[in-house]
């Protein structure tokens, strides 16, 4: 057999009968696969089934970071409040002023009144408020709000020398990891 001849043309084999030997050889016939060797279209139950789990999987540990987070973000709001409202204390302080806590949010110089996920309390003093004292501010979660922890507080208490302490509560929250270094 000549090696430069097509497959299935003898040595001496021209014209015609050449030609239908190399059309007889390329038919589709002879490039079919076997019948357990059929490629499957699309995927088994199993598969999906297998496919639908690791996203059940995933998305049960992302979710519940996912919702912590948020509520982390919607909890900066009352930091800021409570951070503005220290900062107005201790300015009232350095100019010589007092606190008359009927009037409190009045005598500072700040408006925290319209937030969207808490509520401002008023002031709570830990001595006299006419006499440089100890101010604790607190916020508290507006449940109609949505979403969240539930029901939480956060408080600041500012010292006149400016020392600051947080606290949130209660402890079955979670909103400790919230709260300012």
């Amino acid at each position: 057999m000549n090696r430069n001849l097509p497959f299935g043309c003898a040595e001496g084999v021209g014209g015609v009968y050449g030609i239908l030997a190399i059309k007889a050889a390329y038919t589709t016939k002879n490039f079919q696969k076997p019948e357990n060797e059929i490629m499957r279209k699309g995927f088994t139950l199993i598969e999906l089934l297998v496919v639908v789990l690791i996203m059940g999987i995933l998305a049960s540990v992302a979710m519940p970071q996912y919702f912590k987070s948020v509520e982390k973000s919607r909890a900066a709001e009352g930091i800021a409040a409570l951070t503005a409202a220290g900062s107005a204390y201790q300015r009232l302080i350095m100019k010589g002023g007092y606190i008359a806590t009927a009037s409190f949010f009045q005598e500072l110089d700040i408006d925290i009144t319209n937030m969207n996920y808490f509520t401002m309390s008023p002031a709570l003093f830990t001595s006299n408020p006419n006499v440089n004292s100890n101010a604790t501010f607190q916020v508290k979660r507006k449940i109609s709000a949505g979403g969240g922890l539930g029901e939480y507080w956060i408080r600041l208490t500012v010292s006149p020398n400016g020392r600051r302490t947080w606290s949130c509560g209660p402890t079955s929250a979670g909103c400790n990891s919230f709260l300012p270094k």
